[in-house]
């Protein structure tokens, strides 16, 4: 209850007036402000108890603090301008009804003492103590996620959001490629998470924050789609800005790489954004060039077409690929993923049918986006594509609607567009296998030996 309290503010009031009882004693301890020992009587506690102005200086410095208080913290929280001189004495004043011993060489504050009593202290002293506070915890070698969302409050109320903003990118980005669960880690996403981030954040620095928070989000399945909500905002709102092009690569990076499997529609969206922002983002960097990495920004487009899972899906990644400019649909034919993915786009379009009841099958309607992809690769010059398209559009109509010869009839139209031996052979292929299915085995045995004796290194799983 109170009353131990009120002994001890009494012993320590005492002591400090070298056990005097006057009438200056008696009316501060019967004038009612120590009554009930509650918090909101600390303040007049501390001024009665506590002459010593720079001992209160060190206990509101020490509110600043969040969980026990070491002998190391402080040292050097005492130290801030204005210094306090005899840091210990001061301390040693505390102990007792403001300060408990907690373990070896640590304290902890009285229940009595609010955080809000740091609002005592000169400004510029208090984002000093909370700057030390953030930067103790940034040099402990290990630290658990509440010692990281401890610091981010720190430097948060040191008013450098950058420095906070590192801290948790780095954090994030470290848990989201462990392939274990962290303890308490779910709580890194009640911290900038609702509303916008603050706008005296470089913009570069809330990108690449928000598109990690994403992917940390998608890792925990937890719901993102308002942290990706505002990563589009603040894609747009950066695209004009040209020191903010790396931070638009990274971020779109990020969201690209972790989301050209899982969700590739949106995936699509942002690799757009990466091809439009790399030229200008590695101007900064001269020694960067395409031949540096594994694969070309336009080859991720191949591994959205291989992830597609619905016609929604195929519908974003035609989109993305009439906003290719002539140079990057050549980069993108040229890519050793191109043919595969081509004939796993445009086979999942068939196949996706062909797992549905009977009854429940429209060919006419898969027919109609495999004929959208046949337009859109003759009009931008994507031979690989076009070829496979045919061929899904050859197995429809000769497999499953049972029009073998009309389908015989097309082959040998669309071979005569055909400009490379990559292509004929998707043609010459897919026949030849349908005429062995009916049991046409002589005309089979014709359009396999054309394929076979094409020379080309691709689609070995065919031949």
């Amino acid at each position: 209850g109170g009353l131990p309290v009120l002994v001890a503010a009494a012993a320590r009031l005492l002591k400090t007036k070298n056990w005097t009882v006057n009438n200056d004693t008696l009316e501060s301890f019967f004038g009612g402000q120590f009554a009930s020992g509650a918090k909101t009587d600390a303040r007049a506690m501390i001024e009665s108890t506590i002459p010593d102005d720079q001992a209160r200086e060190l206990l509101y410095r020490l509110t600043c603090v969040v969980g026990p208080i070491s002998k190391t913290q402080i040292d050097q929280i005492s130290k801030i301008p204005e210094k306090i001189r005899l840091a210990a004495d001061k301390l040693d004043q505390l102990l007792g009804l403001w300060v408990q011993p907690y373990a070896e060489e640590t304290f902890l504050l009285s229940p009595l003492v609010e955080s809000s009593l740091s609002s005592r202290l000169d400004s510029n002293t208090r984002r000093g103590v909370h700057a030390i506070l953030a930067i103790h915890l940034v040099k402990r070698k290990t630290k658990t996620v509440l010692d990281v969302i401890t610091c981010i409050h720190h430097f948060q109320l040191a008013e450098l959001l950058h420095e906070a903003a590192t801290v948790l990118m780095k954090t994030l980005l470290a848990l989201t490629e462990m392939d274990r669960e962290v303890p308490q880690e779910s709580l890194l996403l009640t911290t900038w998470t609702v509303g916008s981030l603050p706008s005296t954040i470089h913009i570069s620095t809330r990108l690449l924050l928000r598109a990690l928070q994403i992917g940390f989000a998608d890792k925990l399945a937890a719901e993102f789609s308002g942290l990706l909500e505002d990563l589009d905002r603040l894609m747009d709102e950066a695209q004009p800005i040209a020191d903010a092009q790396l931070g638009r690569l990274a971020a779109a990076s990020s969201i690209t790489i972790r989301f050209a499997r899982k969700y590739p529609s949106i995936a699509n969206r942002y690799l757009l954004a990466m091809l439009r922002s790399a030229p200008q983002a590695l101007l900064t960097f001269g020694s960067l060039h395409q031949q540096d990495y594994p694969m070309s920004i336009e080859s991720f487009l191949w591994i959205t077409a291989n992830a597609t899972a619905t016609d929604d899906d195929v519908t974003s990644w035609v989109a993305t690929l009439r906003q290719f400019t002539t140079e990057e649909i050549a980069t993108l034919s040229a890519s050793e993923f191109a043919a595969d993915n081509s004939v796993v786009l445009c086979d999942q379009i068939w196949l996706r049918e062909f797992r549905k009841p009977e009854p429940q099958r429209d060919w006419s309607s898969r027919d109609a986006i495999l004929q959208k992809i046949e337009q859109v690769a003759s009009e931008i010059g994507l031979g690989l594509l076009y070829a496979a398209a045919t061929h899904s559009r050859l197995t429809i109509l000769g497999e499953s609607q049972g029009k073998l010869d009309a389908a015989v009839a097309m082959a040998e139209d669309r071979l005569t567009r055909m400009t490379t031996d990559v292509e004929r052979f998707l043609i010459l292929e897919v026949i030849g296998r349908q005429l062995a299915y009916a049991e046409r085995h002589e005309e089979a045995l014709v359009w396999m030996n054309r394929a076979l004796e094409l020379k080309i290194g691709e689609y070995g799983i065919f031949r």
